[in-house]
């Protein structure tokens, strides 16, 4: 039931209790650093979605389906729970979705802001350096100063607590699958 829409009950739930949802699509993101004191991270989806027809009309049909049902869902009205759009420049496909929602206003939500980094593509310490200025700049700075996420090192450090627990769990679920059924 959860599944089904990414402006689930947990979400809106957060939302009326202060938090800050910063929504994502890419794995150069990093989605631990997005549950920072009161944000939390929204995977976004776009479940159920019908024809791509205004998506196509502005994206054009070479762009992924993926990019074209998260414009459609936009403009559809299904990400005005968003406060925040973290995205990354290793797709400029959904660089296009976060300039084509900002561009047409698509999300009317006076509190919503965006940012996108420039993800290296190789790891080097020139690349490390600048992954860390990109994510500080772009994502953790304006959660600070706009919607008030604590990015304290302690904040950070328990984000990632949280993670580590939480991929545990998941872990021995894992494993505890591994194992024959005997009922």
């Amino acid at each position: 039931l959860f599944l089904e829409q990414t402006a689930n009950e947990l979400v809106m739930q957060e939302k009326e209790e202060g938090g800050v949802a910063v929504g994502y699509t890419c794995y150069y993101v990093p989605e631990v650093l997005l549950n920072c004191g009161k944000a939390f991270s929204v995977r976004l989806r776009a479940p159920n979605t019908g024809s791509l027809d205004i998506s196509q009309y502005y994206m054009s049909s070479f762009i992924c389906g993926y990019t074209r049902a998260l414009f459609e869902r936009a403009f559809e009205g299904g990400m005005n729970y968003l406060d925040f759009y973290a995205s990354s420049e290793t797709c400029q496909q959904m660089v296009r979705v976060v300039e084509n929602i900002r561009e047409l206003e698509l999300i009317s939500n006076p509190r919503f802001g965006w940012g996108i980094i420039d993800a290296p593509l190789k790891i080097s310490p020139h690349g490390n350096k600048l992954y860390t200025e990109q994510i500080r700049e772009h994502l953790l700075k304006p959660l600070s100063e706009k919607y008030g996420v604590d990015i304290s090192d302690e904040a950070i450090r328990e984000a990632v607590k949280e993670h580590n627990d939480m991929c545990a769990i998941f872990e021995e679920i894992s494993e505890m699958r591994k194992e024959d059924n005997i009922a």
